[in-house]
């Protein structure tokens, strides 16, 4: 079911005379900024080059390319913040004659099952959206809160701006659209006060794969860039499984070997750091 929110649905080109300059940001924005580049300077620099084009006055599709960011910026967030173990669901009908109907499906909690008896045995499924319980996979939760609610309500206005709405017709105008990128701002800037915790969390979900995905190699640099969540992570890592994909990776190449540092408290004495990927 294609529920408009597909990851892996491309980004449009931004014109080349989007000016580059760096806006003048706000200290919410500078806030917004800086913790998405703990994640990766990819998802910053969509943040950033929204604010400029927000701020262009000579681009007509401007509406477009500003929802395609907003929708890139939260894929991204979704992408990292919902890591989860991917796990089987089987589920086993017992027939009144004393037979069983197994069946088995990947992604457990995307599939809703509604059983029929007496007489035959009736299973009826319907796909749910992935957009609406990876929001709250991302922020921890079983059950919508006033956080989860923003963001689903906001993220699902941006559709509308995505697409065409007809060749014939002018282009979306930005004024339509600039409410809610200031809506989709409020909501990275709640996620500011809790992001820190999130990201903990997620190093708890990935720490139960027996060995990592590709997604997960690709944010464990950033994800780790932090020595506290490092020395977590390095100190709770159980699968041996993992050790051949991290050294690919170069986490146990001698030259990340931390280098000697002075000690601020007594200058003229050194000390070398504790490589935590080495235990």
């Amino acid at each position: 079911m294609n529920d408009g929110f597909d990851e892996n649905q491309g980004l449009s080109r931004i014109p080349s005379d989007v000016p580059s300059r760096s806006p003048n940001l706000s200290p919410q924005q500078h806030e917004i900024l800086r913790n998405l580049k703990a994640i990766g300077p990819e998802i910053a620099a969509y943040y950033l080059d929204g604010i400029k084009i927000l701020h262009s006055t000579d681009l007509e599709t401007a509406a477009s390319l500003l929802a395609h960011i907003a929708r890139e910026i939260d894929g991204g967030l979704r992408n990292i913040l919902s890591v989860q173990k991917k796990e089987e669901l089987e589920f086993v009908i017992r027939m009144p004659n004393g037979e069983t109907l197994t069946k088995e499906k990947r992604k457990a909690g995307t599939l809703k099952f509604v059983i029929d008896r007496p007489g035959n045995v009736k299973v009826r499924y319907s796909q749910i959206g992935k957009h609406k319980p990876s929001i709250l996979q991302s922020l921890g939760v079983d059950e919508p809160s006033p956080l989860a609610d923003r963001w689903i309500e906001v993220t699902g206005k941006f559709y509308e701006f995505v697409h065409r709405h007809g060749a014939w017709k002018p282009p979306h105008s930005i004024e339509n659209f600039e409410p809610i990128w200031r809506e989709f701002e409020d909501v990275l800037a709640s996620l500011v006060g809790s992001y820190l915790n999130l990201l903990s969390k997620v190093v708890d979900r990935i720490l139960e794969y027996e060995e990592p995905t590709e997604e997960i190699r690709g944010i464990l640099p950033n994800l780790l860039e932090s020595e506290a969540r490092r020395k977590y992570f390095f100190s709770k890592l159980k699968f041996a499984e993992w050790l051949t994909p991290l050294k690919e990776d170069g986490w146990f190449n001698p030259e990340n070997n931390p280098t000697r540092r002075e000690n601020t408290d007594q200058p003229g004495y050194f000390y070398f750091p504790r490589w935590y990927a080495l235990g």
